[in-house]
């Protein structure tokens, strides 16, 4: 097959380029550090498939992809990175696969494998459940968005562009209601001229239709009312199932702690966060907030129970979520002091503190600041 190879660094480039030069599957047809060359290059060459690094200062890999995928929207991309965090952003974009450097020679040949057979693109026939099985499309929006069928595995589905998915997913979120055309135009295109964006509009609902083709008998596209409304049939979305788990779910017991920590488990992270979506931050910190009030429930139960360990556990995660509520540094404090914990106290206390002050100009809650005081005074003296 033949490759093109784009990124900054030129050692990176000829390592990568001996390795698959070794492999005698591979035609390097070219490779560049300068990444618009490489796009260039990539449109005349059209080859079968792109190793493309992510983080590049000029353009990055992201948008080297979206604008290649505009010209050639069956091109192969193989994302290579040094950073873990790309990963999820990688196959956003549908890419083949994505490597971390340093690459390694067994790593590429399961690449280089995964190229000459590409898995075919979701269908109906392909995905359907057993018979008896009752069909349905789960569609996560906790932490990113993805699509999986019948409990198996996730569908990688290639969006056009960034805009495409963000259409696809204003639709979902108004799903079943009516969104008038211009509400989309003032959301994704507000820069450009009433025309211009209305073709891009038209365009990218198009694009939304072409993606959404395979699973036409949960999702499809129709036009009324001035705008366009998204159909759904069996679709299950998870922020839905985990809010009607968590409301419909009784006081926290002995008897159903375990599924109540089952819950906690299934909030992957806030609704859409790796998207960033000014228009689902409402919806973000409504589900946040219900999120924090069963965490701190759970955390409290465990510490009145004594499960110490699981205790801890969910009051350090509320703090790496939700850093600014002064609760969960409070209850580690009662918990390290029991435990005569000296330092640990006094790092809960700084860090709330810390924060509060140089994030919001305010101090910690007065009870928080009276137990502390007190703490202090009844530890005077006493070895660390």
């Amino acid at each position: 097959m033949k490759a093109i190879l784009i990124d900054d660094e030129q050692l990176a480039l000829d390592s990568l380029g001996r390795m698959l030069a070794d492999t005698g599957e591979v035609e390097v047809a070219g490779k560049f550090v300068n990444p618009l060359r490489g796009i260039e290059a990539v449109i005349q060459a059209c080859p079968d498939v792109v190793f493309l690094d992510m983080d590049m200062p000029e353009l990055g890999g992201i948008q080297v992809a979206e604008r290649l995928l505009q010209s050639l929207p069956d091109l192969h991309i193989v994302f290579v990175t040094a950073y873990n965090d790309f990963a999820v952003q990688a196959f956003e974009l549908q890419a083949v696969d994505y490597l971390l450097k340093p690459v390694r020679r067994e790593r590429l040949l399961k690449t280089l494998k995964r190229l000459q057979k590409p898995a075919p693109p979701a269908s109906r026939e392909d995905t359907l459940p057993a018979e008896g099985e009752a069909p349905s499309l789960m569609i996560r929006l906790l932490r990113n968005l993805q699509f999986e069928l019948s409990g198996q595995e996730t569908l990688f589905i290639r969006w056009r562009t960034t805009k495409t998915q963000e259409l696809f997913a204003y639709l979902f979120h108004h799903r079943n209601q009516p969104v008038h055309k211009d509400t989309l135009i003032e959301l994704l295109w507000p820069e450009l001229d009433y025309m211009k964006a209305s073709t891009h509009l038209y365009t990218s609902v198009y694009q939304v239709r072409k993606t959404l083709a395979s699973l036409k008998d949960y999702m499809r596209v129709c036009n009324g009312d001035e705008g366009y409304r998204l159909e759904t049939t069996g679709v299950i979305v998870d922020s839905e199932e985990w809010e009607k788990g968590v409301v419909d779910a009784q006081a926290i017991g002995e008897e159903n702690l375990a599924a109540h920590k089952a819950l906690m488990d299934l909030y992957r992270g806030d609704y859409l966060q790796e998207c960033d979506y000014w228009w689902a931050e409402s919806e973000r910190q409504r589900l946040k907030m219900l999120w924090l009030n069963h965490a701190t429930a759970l955390a409290d139960y465990c510490f009145a129970a004594g499960e110490t360990s699981e205790a801890i556990s969910l009051y350090h995660k509320i703090q790496a979520w939700q850093p600014y509520v002064g609760h969960s540094y409070y209850q580690l404090m009662q918990m390290y002091d029991a435990m005569g914990n000296r330092p640990g106290v006094e790092e809960q206390f700084k860090s709330l503190a810390s924060l509060l002050s140089s994030e919001l100009n305010e101090a910690p809650e007065p009870h928080i600041v009276a137990w502390h005081e007190q703490w202090k005074r009844r530890n005077q003296g006493a070895p660390a």
